[in-house]
């Protein structure tokens, strides 16, 4: 049988139910609507967790549930069957549809996408009052800007991630990022596109302060993708609170880190356990982050300082960079034509157990990579290449304690034949003649 669509909700009925912040009382009382069943006679935590394992539609404006009881319809205002939950703002029509429906109920989210080119009306500021992970995309045109930034305005207030990308005007910039520094919630920072600030030099630099001074639980700081200010908010935000950030990514092929920018990080972000960076920025800052675990680097035309390349060649000398290498337990690699250097740092990183390898030239550097590569490595994945027969069997050579593997999306599994052994199978992947 076909099911009949959901349906659409206008703006008014958007305005028609109030924000819920609190749990309503759940208690059934007698002459209640409850019914005499299994399912009513559940206490509140049981029934709540039953309804946060149900589909978004059932528990939206509108759904079955909301449609049982009065007991049941105040369950889904409640928090706790929507905090698992992600809505997103698309293309689709069921999307938007659903999206309009649940806002309204739902007093709190896990996280709220809006994809870009998608018209957003004003009427889905209505509703929500609490969403933990904000991630909105503009391409300058839709949505339109001041809707950008309502959408910020609102939803990031009690937000703990936020993903802002797009190119925005400098009016609409330089309030977006004001309204960001007000987020008191607000652990994780991603800024990718081209912010537009004011004309002088000054004001720029003031906004930017501004931010790195707000956002007092700040702890991780992503701006790969920001175009013109990425160094300059890194600097700003490295020294304002560079000893509370745990993660940071600095700006990547767009801009150019300066030395000055790199020695503020390195002398100010020592508890760093996270960074991202290209392969001569991240030489540069690495010796001085003994808390290190986490290290993405990807190849932007500058190549390492030789005495580094030195330093890690030479296996016996205790330098500092060498000394924190040997502390990593993940590895990203985008690589380049030449791989000395990636080599190098695998040599040096004997407790690495995550390595993730991409790039265009993969397949010709996989033999000699996996051959640098620490045995520790349990889990492997690979990007950008076909995966033959001959692969998956030097991949079991090099990595006798894999216990993972994704290799440009092809399944593998690990099957242990013994304690302290493995064996890697590759799924449509015969072993060579």
């Amino acid at each position: 049988m076909a099911s009949t669509a959901a349906p659409s909700v206008s703006s008014d009925l958007l305005r028609c139910e109030p924000d819920v912040d609190t749990a309503p009382q759940m208690d059934a009382e007698p002459g209640s609507d409850v019914p005499e069943s299994l399912m009513g006679a559940l206490p509140t935590e049981l029934l709540l967790q039953v309804l946060s394992l149900l589909p978004t539609e059932a528990l939206s404006y509108g759904g079955a549930v909301r449609n049982v009881c009065r007991r049941w319809r105040r369950a889904t205002e409640c928090a706790s069957p929507w905090r698992h939950r992600d809505l997103v703002w698309s293309s689709s029509p069921r999307d938007r549809d659903l999206f309009l429906r649940a806002a309204v109920v739902a007093p709190e989210l896990r996280a709220v996408t809006f994809q870009p080119g998608v018209h957003v009306p004003e009427c889905i500021l209505q509703g929500c009052s609490r969403v933990r992970h904000l991630s909105l995309t503009s391409n300058g045109v839709c949505p339109s800007e001041d809707v950008v930034l309502a959408l910020v305005q609102q939803y990031s207030a009690r937000a703990e991630t936020l993903r802002l990308e797009g190119n925005l005007s400098r009016a609409v910039s330089t309030a977006v990022l004001h309204a960001v520094a007000a987020c008191r919630q607000l652990r994780s920072l991603r800024l990718a596109g081209t912010l537009r600030l004011p004309g002088d030099g000054a004001a720029a630099v003031a906004v930017l302060q501004a931010l790195a001074k707000g956002c007092p639980g700040l702890r991780e700081l992503d701006v790969e993708r920001l175009s013109d200010w990425g160094p300059r908010l890194v600097a700003e935000v490295a020294a304002a609170k560079g000893t509370q950030l745990t993660s940071l990514v600095l700006p990547g092929r767009q801009s150019v880190v300066d030395d000055k920018v790199l020695q503020l990080v390195a002398s100010s972000c020592g508890g760093l356990s996270a960074l991202g960076a290209d392969y001569a920025d991240a030489v540069a800052v690495v010796g001085h982050l003994p808390g290190l675990r986490s290290l993405r680097l990807w190849y932007s035309y500058s190549a390492p300082d030789p005495v580094v390349l030195h330093q890690l060649a030479a296996r016996g000398r205790q330098d500092a960079v060498s000394a924190n290498l040997a502390r990593l337990e993940h590895l990203s690699v985008e690589l380049a034509t030449e791989t000395k250097f990636v080599e190098l740092v695998l040599g040096a990183c004997s407790s690495l157990r995550s390595l993730r390898l991409s790039g265009d030239f993969l397949a010709r550097q996989v033999d000699v990579l996996l051959a640098a590569a620490p045995y520790t490595v349990e889990h492997l994945e690979c990007c950008s290449f076909s995966l033959a027969g001959r692969d998956a069997w030097v991949i079991r050579g090099r990595l006798p304690r894999l216990r993972a593997a994704v290799l440009n999306g092809v399944a593998c599994s690990v099957t242990a034949q013994r304690p302290g052994s493995a064996t890697l199978t590759v799924h449509h992947c015969p072993p060579p003649e």
